[in-house]
């Protein structure tokens, strides 16, 4: 019984770890920032916003606005 509670408790350990690297505020602790559009959408593609146009920007503490001077895709 004993060996069956310390096998489930290392499980459950193993498995809140896995979750916790797919947490969000993980992420961002990391030095990752969302960027989101004017209509609030995350930008996964450069080529989805505009010069000129303005994105929320979310860090692990605090949002900023930023203009966007320019764009470029990766080739």
């Amino acid at each position: 019984m004993q060996n069956r509670l310390a096998f489930a408790q290392g499980e459950i350990a193993r498995l809140a770890g896995n979750l916790d690297h797919l947490n969000p505020q993980a992420i961002l602790e990391r030095g990752f920032s969302i960027a989101r559009d004017e209509q609030g959408n995350v930008v996964r593609d450069s080529g989805a916003i505009q010069v000129g146009s303005e994105v929320g920007l979310t860090f692990a503490v605090g949002v900023a606005k930023a203009k966007v001077i320019s764009t470029s895709g990766l080739d």
